[in-house]
């Protein structure tokens, strides 16, 4: 679809900018697919001129692209008018600005989402939504450490770090920050014969994976629960 006409034709409306993730490590950008969101080739989105990610065409026609397009454009607008307000002490605009923009993942690190929100009074859902926010940042930091680590020693190190986290009631709220955090948290919790936290974390995955490509995973991980509750584990 994208080396049509037809798309040729209708990008004439939008700034196209089109990037090639080589892997060659002197081309810049590299980590710009994953950063944005992307996970597979062709990837299509809709940034505005701060970067943020407004949406996703809503199909893989012009149509599609179209609403996608028209959407983004809607939540552009709605962050134009709230930052007009919040700039001019609309203390509720604050608030709803800075959890748009955190919906659109625009705060890069745990300092920057902290700096945004400390003066908001915020509801316990509002709070919760940011702690999870700040979980992911921490999960996010980790997985960069482990990478230099090697695939066994990123993996251990994976799990001495998200076990504790997690037994300490710690949640991460992105998808794959879920996914990554519970099953190396859960291989920590088994070693440890800790059922309630496996427990925990398996209904988590559940959740958000039950089905599709990782309920074999969580099958096994079911069976592995059954195995230490039959042992009699804490």
């Amino acid at each position: 679809m994208l080396s049509t006409q037809e798309f040729a034709d209708w990008s004439k409306k939008y700034v196209v900018y089109l990037h090639l993730t080589t892997k060659i490590a002197s081309d810049t950008h590299q980590g710009l697919l994953a950063a944005k969101g992307g996970r597979g080739f062709p990837y299509l989105a809709y940034l505005n001129s701060d970067g943020a990610v407004l949406g996703l065409p809503s199909g893989r026609n012009i149509d599609g692209f179209s609403s996608g397009a028209d959407k983004a454009a809607g939540i552009q607008a709605k962050l134009v008018g709230l930052k007009k307000k919040a700039e001019g002490g609309d203390k509720a605009a604050q608030k709803e600005l800075v959890l748009l923009n955190l919906e659109l993942k625009v705060y890069e690190n745990a300092k920057a989402l902290n700096a945004a929100t400390e003066e908001l009074d915020l509801t316990d859902a509002e709070k919760a939504k940011i702690a999870g926010k700040m979980v992911d940042f921490e999960v996010q930091d980790i997985m960069k450490q482990a990478q230099a680590k090697g695939r066994q020693g990123g993996q251990q190190f994976m799990i001495e770090k998200f076990y504790p986290m997690a037994k300490a009631g710690k949640r991460p709220g992105g998808k794959s920050a879920i996914l990554y955090f519970w099953v190396f948290a859960l291989r920590g919790a088994k070693s440890a014969n800790d059922v309630k936290t496996f427990e925990t974390g398996l209904q988590i995955l559940k959740t958000h994976y039950g089905t599709g490509r990782y309920a074999r995973m969580i099958q096994k991980m079911q069976q592995d629960l059954n195995q230490m509750k039959g042992g009699g584990g804490d």
